[in-house]
């Protein structure tokens, strides 16, 4: 067995002293654990690879006592972000000792005999081990069912397992979460099943992924006594002298809220000369046993050491054996007369001394060969990514084409083969990127095609091994799907990265070009039939398959790496993007997003490229950018970048070659970008708006003159319009209903390269831009003005009529409806909304909207409509409304379309409004039981908990005195709760303007809900405090509602009205409560937090005057009943009370006046 470097370094540390003491704390600390399994433990060591952290962690675990008494599996080195990469090892051997998995990855082998993974997976040591018992569980019964979620997750697809019907109805969300839950059971079972104390190592605890850390605080939330040992860099906040407080604030999102008290920290030192010397002369001994004995007492020799390695742990032991290649070849030659000591010393003086000198020293005296593939190797090898041989014999001989200057006229090429090109960048993937031909190679190799002859190329490729440049990994640890048996990775990136920088830029480029053409001609051959989930083998599968078909969103983005290191910027966004959609069908939200950024940023290079360009500008093209800038202009309210500013239609045909697809696919990623962006970031509107309406320029920009002449004669008198009441009718398009939608249509078949245009039929695609626009300037706090808003939404609807889809039509429909609304013509938002229920059908539509639009717009839209037409009084039409809801959500498909759970909120609140507790309890339960996050997920949990304790109260069933895990009174304890934050979160904007009430408010309903609950407890000053407390809670709750500066606007009136109602009756309370504890517990302290004591009547007149004013002036008369009642109720003045009652229901139609009277019984009961 060769010899690693890093066995010596093991070697030297085995007998450290620090090394010792460690293990045998480790070995006393089983005893307590066997006695105490409430947590699991964590020992840190401190350093880096210039101190040898690695080494030292295997030495610890090499001590015979440990290995004895424990169950060690090593993790992987955490190289990427990959979701639980450094977990992979533990996994596989933990799923290798059942024999389920043992028997159905020999049934996978005689399927795909030449499946590199499975052949890795054979000749996995695990499967050499003693198999836990048949019948043995991986995981208990409940989770079992999801144990195929670990495949995409950390076997890139793989089928390791099989699948089952649970796992595929997931939705995306749900996934990593269950994963999470899945592997942690699976690490936590494996290790009670071996009955020895299990011990992880993690080298590179420090850089796990995000996932990675939340299966860590998984597991050390469990009662296992598992050890953790990591590795952490010298930057990490662990110093000896550090407060408690930090090191748990830096450790907690690794382990939780895991004591200090279980965790050890050990820190390394640079070594001194005496042990730099010592691991020099440990490496040597193995060459020259007998020769070495001289060397203790050569103080020049250890000084020499010193100073070239400056007690650095590795470097020492690489600068040992480079002298003993060189000493061994001396003593083959010299025989007898070889001395080591002069030898050594020879070599100390002429060796460069930095270690960069020391890496360009070691390639000089490779073969020219060597050189050319480690060159290749670096650019391949980057950042710490794995390579296959097969990789790097495509690329050397791509680089050996005897027409390298040559670019391929592409007009002979067919585009959809997938055949590798001889020569040249196709058109489809860019163009000419003006990546180099030339790699700068020797002339002695200038043909690399004869390094191919016998087993050269694998001799030359075995030596950068040998000389410890390269490493050999198993390919299930590798960083994609390979075709190769055997994979690679750089020693270390130092090494790399000193190699790489011998290489000119233009050779850097050439070759990552290369490597990126290489991972794209995979992308076929990775994306063919999936084997299937069945346990027979089918004769007629062909058994000389290379590879199982993978999940493809680590191979596309380092396709996409490469181009973009090859400055190819339209094959590289495209190729992030893919990446990025991959991600998300993974639920992995964020690592979509940060791929989309990248796309976006090569999206950013295209446009400064193309406004440098010497483009021909006809008088039409500048027009139609002159036009297209003023219609962006006036619905962003401002002017464009610089960049923007210069971009015509000519300059985007020359940048995207005239491939109209790409053209379409860059617009679908800012869009999906422009909605990641809004969903996640802080303020996200802001910067999402902005993608947005660059989407919506460049598609004004390459629309077809007929299409864009129409958009203009409609919309020609508008922009001087500032009124949606004056803005011309336009008729909503017959549709064919036979017609079905179909995403296809938009595909490359449609198109010519050659005809740089988008027509009627393109639209479509951008859609979803004007609609997300929309919603950020209706429920953002971006503060865009009636004229944006108007003319983006007729735009939108001038755009929408060319597609003759019913979708679109509907979208429209809820824009317009909403934008009514917003500028109080209700009775045409009523109107449109009237329109939609008459043609939705959610069989046809509710699927495709969810996919375009991202929500089942419609429904949304005539939830809100029912509360309008509530608050109007018209309760027979709220209730035609409602009945149509109701009847969407039983075929609606929870699972596709997570508009049925927040529908469900809507129609509970409508029930609430109307005091049929009851049903409102009935069709609320489970919302927050749903195990998929939406953006209305926080509003219904909430709607569900209030209907819950609503209907209690109404039964005389007192409910715990606790508000659960909503922790409401925890505001009472900031620093700024009088503070009222006008930029809100677009849920609580959203949920004031689509519902009746937002979260605020219903914060403060379950406040006077706990508040009334309490009565029942017999009276004291704890209760009464108690109860006071929740009535402070929940005016806050109002106050930073009701204050906001938009909260009366006419599409939030509603919100506010309630919230007026609701602050009234919480006053009441508050002086109440107050009252009595003045009575009753003189003796007794009172916080009266908010300063109102004795204030109370005169704000409370105050909050029902202001919503009779508003409920008369707006026609609410639902609020107008309420206003009434509280009168009565409250004893402040019976007469006026009973008098609004009666003239809200004398304006009532006689239909709605039952359901009047019917409600004002219920509120008395």
């Amino acid at each position: 067995r060769r010899v690693d470097e890093n066995d010596d370094i093991t070697s030297f540390f085995l007998q450290n002293e620090e090394v010792l003491k460690v293990a045998k704390n480790i070995y006393e600390q089983l005893d307590v654990a066997e006695s105490d399994t409430s947590q699991p433990r964590l020992l840190l060591v401190k350093g880096n690879e210039e101190k040898g952290q690695q080494p030292f962690i295997s030495a610890i675990l090499n001590q015979p006592l440990i290995r004895s008494s424990s169950v060690i599996i090593e993790a992987n080195r955490c190289f990427h972000d990959d979701p639980f990469y450094c977990f992979i090892p533990i996994v596989t051997r933990i799923l290798l000792s059942h024999i389920v998995v043992r028997e159905r990855i020999q049934r996978l082998h005689l399927r795909y005999k030449r499946s590199s993974v499975l052949g890795s997976l054979i000749s996995n040591d695990a499967l050499r081990a003693p198999a836990h018992r048949f019948g043995t569980k991986l995981v208990a019964d409940e989770l079992a069912p999801f144990l195929p979620v670990i495949n995409d997750f950390l076997y890139k697809g793989f089928p390791l397992m099989k699948s089952t019907a649970e796992a595929k109805k997931l939705k995306d969300k749900e996934k990593i979460e269950k994963c999470v839950e899945v592997l942690s059971a699976l690490i936590t079972n494996f290790f009670k099943l071996e009955k020895k104390r299990g011990i992880i190592s993690i080298p590179m605890f420090d850089s796990i992924d995000e996932h990675s850390k939340k299966l860590l605080r998984h597991i050390f939330a469990s009662d296992s006594t598992l050890l953790v040992v990591g590795g952490v860099d010298d930057s990490s906040p662990l110093e000896n002298d550090e407060s408690e407080d930090g090191v748990e604030a830096y450790l907690r999102p690794f382990i939780g809220d895991t004591i200090t008290s279980q965790v050890d920290i050990v820190f390394l030192n640079i070594m001194d000369k005496q042990s730099s010397f010592d691991l020099f002369s440990l490496v040597l001994r193995r060459h020259f046993p007998r020769e070495v004995q001289g060397l203790s007492e050569n103080d020049e020799v250890k000084d020499k050491i010193m100073e070239h390695c400056e007690g650095m742990v590795h470097v020492t032991a690489e600068l040992a054996h480079t002298f003993c290649t060189q000493a061994r070849k001396e003593r083959e030659n010299n025989g007898q007369e070889f001395n080591l000591s002069s030898s050594l010393i020879e070599f100390l003086g002429r060796t460069p001394s930095s270690s960069e000198e020391l890496i360009a020293f070691r390639f000089d005296k490779m073969n020219a060969e060597e050189q050319m593939l480690l060159k290749i190797a670096s650019v391949a090898g980057f950042d710490q990514f794995s390579f296959s041989q097969n990789l790097l014999e495509t690329v050397l001989l791509a680089l050996s084409r005897d027409d390298q200057e040559q670019i391929i006229d592409m007009s002979t090429v067919d585009e959809d083969s997938d055949e590798p090109l001889e020569g040249g960048i196709p058109t489809s993937i860019g163009g000419d990127v003006g990546v180099p031909m030339n790699i700068g190679a020797p002339d002695s190799v200038k043909n690399y095609e004869y390094m191919f002859q016998g087993s050269f190329f694998e001799e030359t490729l075995e030596s950068l091994v040998e000389q410890k440049f390269l490493v050999e990994i198993n390919v299930e640890m590798s960083d994609l799907a390979s075709m190769d048996s055997v994979m690679y990775r750089f020693r270390n990136t130092h090494e790399q990265s000193v190699i790489n920088e011998l290489m000119l830029n233009d050779q850097k480029q050439r070759t990552h070009f290369e490597v990126a053409m290489y991972y794209q001609s995979i992308h076929g051959r990775e994306s063919g039939e999936s084997p299937s989930d069945s346990d027979d083998v089918s004769g007629s599968l062909s058994t000389d398959i290379t590879s199982i078909p993978t999940t493809n969103w680590q191979l596309f983005h380092i396709t996409a790496l490469h181009y973009d290191l090859a400055d190819a910027h339209l094959p590289a966004l495209l190729q992030y993007y893919e990446s990025s959609t991959n991600l998300a069908s993974l639920g992995m939200r964020d690592g979509a997003h940060g791929r989309l950024l990248s796309a976006y940023l090569m999206l950013e290079k295209m446009l400064h490229d193309a406004t440098a360009l010497d483009v021909d500008v006809d008088e039409t093209a500048e027009q139609r950018q002159q036009i297209a800038s003023q219609m962006v202009k006036i619905i962003g309210n401002k002017d464009l970048s610089d960049v923007l500013q210069g971009i015509t239609k000519e300059h985007l045909r020359n940048v995207f070659d005239g491939d109209i697809v790409a053209f379409k696919t860059i617009l679908s990623m800012l869009i999906k970008f422009g909605q990641s962006v809004g969903t996640i970031e802080h303020e996200g509107y802001k910067f999402g708006s902005e993608l947005y309406l660059q989407a919506i320029l460049l598609v004004l920009l390459v629309l077809d003159d007929d299409a864009f002449g129409n958009l203009t004669s409609n919309l020609e008198s508008f922009p001087t319009e500032t009124n949606i009441q004056t803005v011309k009718q336009r008729e909503i398009p017959e549709v064919d209903n036979s017609m079905e939608f179909d995403s296809d249509t938009f595909g490359s078949d449609n198109f010519s390269s050659l005809d740089f245009v988008m027509d009627d039929d393109d639209l479509a695609i951008s859609f979803p831009a004007f609609s997300g626009l929309l919603t950020f300037y209706r429920d953002s706090p971006i503060g865009a003005n009636q004229v944006q808003e108007t003319f983006l939404a007729n735009l939108f609807v001038a755009v929408t009529q060319e597609a003759n889809e019913m979708i679109h039509v509907l979208r429209t429909k809820c824009i317009l409806s909403h934008l009514y609304l917003k500028h109080g013509d209700i009775v045409k938002a009523l109107e449109e909304c009237e329109g939609i229920m008459d043609i939705y059908e959610p069989d046809a539509y509710s699927l495709q909207l969810v996919n375009t639009y991202g929500m089942d717009w419609p429904l949304i839209c005539v939830g809100t409509m029912a509360s309008t037409y509530l608050f109007r009084g018209q309760f027979t039409a709220a209730q035609r409304s409602i009945d149509f809801l109701t009847k969407q959500m039983q075929v609606i498909d929870e699972f596709a379309s997570s508009t049925k759970v927040m529908s469900r909120g809507t129609v509970s609140s409508y029930y609430l409004r109307l005091f049929d507790l009851p049903r409102a309890y009935e069709i609320s339960s489970g919302i927050a039981a749903t195990q998929y996050g939406y953006f209305f997920k926080e509003h219904g949990t909430l709607q569900e908990t209030l209907a819950g304790k609503e209907y209690s109260l109404q039964k005389k069933e007192a409910f715990a005195d606790s508000d659960g895990s909503l922790d409401l009174l925890s505001i009472l304890s900031s620093g700024n709760f009088d503070q009222v934050e006008q930029k809100r979160s677009m849920l609580r904007q959203s949920a004031e303007t689509l519902c009746d009430r937002g979260v605020e408010a219903i914060q403060a309903a379950i406040c006077q809900a706990e508040v009334r609950n309490l009565e029942s407890s017999p009276a004291s000053a704890e209760v009464l405090g108690k109860q006071l407390q929740y009535c402070q809670a929940g005016l806050i709750y109002l106050n930073q509602t009701l204050s906001q500066n938009d909260a009366n606007n006419h599409e939030r009136r509603k919100n506010y009205l309630i919230c007026l109602h609701q602050k009234a009756h919480l006053l009441f309370w508050h002086h109440t409560i107050l009252q009595r504890f003045r009575e009753d517990f003189v003796n007794d302290s009172v916080n009266d937090l908010l300063g109102l004591e004795g204030e109370e009547m005169h704000q409370l007149r105050e909050c029902l005057i202001e919503c009779d004013e508003l409920s008369k002036k707006y026609d609410y008369l639902y609020m107008q009943l309420l206003v009434g009642k509280s009168y009565i109720d409250l004893k402040l003045d019976g007469v006026d009370g009973e008098e609004l009652i009666k003239s809200a229901i004398e304006k009532l139609t006689l239909p709605d006046r039952t359901v009047a009277e019917e409600l004002l019984t219920r509120i008395d009961t």
